[in-house]
C-alpha cells in the first residue's frame, strides 16, 4: 500500500470515527507525510494507531488522539499557537496548516534538531521550534491564542496559562488517579476555567509529573 493510501486508511479508520470532523484538520492528516516525522526503525508502524517512541522517554501521541485535541480548540488562520514539546515536528505540521504561527518548545536537543530539519525538509515555515524547558514554554514569543500539550500532564503550570492571550485556549489531556481526560482551558480577565471534554490516553510528559507529597506524623 502507498503512503498516500495508507494516510486516507489512518484518516478513515481511526480519525473520523472518532467523530472528528473539521475539513482543514482532517486534510492536514492526509497530506502532511507523517513517515518523515518518525525514526526510522518505526516507519512499519507510522499510520497504525499505536503511540510511536521518539526517544527513551518520549512518545508521539495516537493520530485519533491528536486529532481530537485539536479540534476541540479550533484552529484558526489567524492564530498563533504554543505547541508544548515539539517531538520531531509532525504535530507542528499538523497544527500549522491550520493556523498562523506554531512555536513548538522541545527539551531534548536531538529531538529539536531533528523536528527543525524534517519541517525545513517539508517546507513547514511557519512553525518554528524553540529549544528550552518545556515546563516555562516560550514566554518571549508570546502571548497565544492556544496553547496545546504534546502528551498527558498531571499539572498545567500557572506560568504556561499565563501566556494565553485574553479569552485564549489550552488543551491538555490530564492524568489524575491514572484516569486521564482532555480539558479545554480559557483565560478571562486573568482567570482560568475548565472544560471536561472527552476521555483520552496519551504518553504523559515526565516534565509534567507532580512531585510526590509525603506526610510525616
Amino acid at each position: 500500500m502507498s503512503q498516500r493510501k495508507s494516510r486516507t486508511s489512518m484518516v478513515d479508520n481511526q480519525i473520523r470515527p472518532a467523530d472528528v470532523t473539521n475539513y482543514a484538520l482532517l486534510g492536514a492528516f492526509l497530506n502532511v507525510p507523517r513517515e518523515i516525522y518518525v525514526p526510522v526503525d518505526q516507519v512499519s508502524l507510522v499510520y497504525a494507531e499505536h503511540e510511536i517512541s521518539l526517544s527513551a522517554e518520549r512518545k508521539m501521541m495516537t493520530p485519533r488522539c491528536l486529532a481530537r485535541i485539536v479540534e476541540a480548540v479550533a484552529p484558526k488562520k489567524t492564530d498563533e499557537v504554543l505547541l508544548i514539546g515539539a517531538g520531531l515536528g509532525y504535530e507542528a505540521a499538523i497544527i500549522g496548516a491550520l493556523c498562523q504561527t506554531v512555536i513548538a518548545v522541545e527539551s531534548d536537543k536531538k529531538l529539536a534538531k531533528k523536528a527543525e530539519d524534517n519541517l525545513t525538509s517539508q517546507g513547514v515555515d511557519n512553525a518554528v521550534v524553540v529549544q528550552g524547558k518545556l515546563q516555562a514554554g516560550a514566554p518571549k514569543s508570546g502571548p497565544y491564542d492556544i496553547v496545546i500539550f504534546n502528551g498527558a500532564v498531571q499539572d498545567v503550570p500557572k506560568a504556561i496559562l499565563e501566556q494565553l492571550k485574553p479569552n485564549g485556549r489550552l488543551v491538555a489531556i490530564v492524568e489524575e488517579g491514572h484516569v486521564f481526560a482532555a480539558y479545554l482551558m480559557k483565560m478571562s480577565n486573568g482567570h482560568s476555567a475548565s472544560e471536561l471534554l472527552f476521555n483520552a490516553s496519551a504518553p504523559i510528559l515526565s516534565k509534567f509529573i507532580k512531585k510526590e507529597e509525603f506526610d510525616f506524623i
